[in-house]
């Protein structure tokens, strides 16, 4: 009976385990639903239009452990970004972005050193960049972004630079 107890205590501790993004988390995502980011490459003279689908907050399920809580942006079939409440109990929550290979842990975000960029007519002062990581197949070599506004310039793995229009 007690080795009974004792296997429901741990059962359940180890399905109720569930970790929630903070307000400060939620606010490393700065796009909405219908957003339309136009990102322009002058070298090659192209335009990309990338639309925000719809913005989805959700705890994954499946035969997993621990359940984090998810929000992404998509981009129809795919998400553009997504921040993470970590990946298990314990763990630290973070952002990925589609074709940057890596996570990039919030936590670091406040330690590393803002930029100022230009963009446009308009200048952004808390502007990181993120870089793949070595390991992985990744499209994209760097992103510089914006704690408020998001992705303001990619390059890619070609060395092909698309930064954000600013209209």
């Amino acid at each position: 009976m007690k080795k009974t107890i004792l296997l429901l205590i741990i059962l359940f501790s180890i399905c109720s385990c569930k970790e929630y993004l903070t307000e400060k988390e939620l606010k490393y995502m700065p796009y909405k639903k219908g957003d339309i980011l136009i990102f322009e490459n002058k070298s090659l003279n192209l335009i990309d239009t990338i639309t925000i689908s719809d913005l989805k907050k959700f705890i994954p399920d499946g035969p997993q452990l621990y359940f984090n809580e998810t929000i992404k942006a998509e981009t129809g079939n795919n998400f553009l970004v997504s921040i993470n409440a970590g990946y298990g109990k314990n763990s630290d929550s973070y952002l990925k972005i589609e074709n940057l290979n890596g996570k990039f842990y919030l936590e670091n975000f406040e330690k590393l050193e803002k930029q100022k960029l230009e963009n446009g007519k308009k200048t952004i002062n808390d502007v990181i960049i993120l870089k793949t990581e070595t390991k992985g197949i990744s499209r994209i070599n760097k992103v510089y972004w914006s704690i408020s506004e998001g992705i303001i310039k990619y390059e890619t793995k070609k060395g092909n630079i698309w930064e954000l229009k600013n209209e």
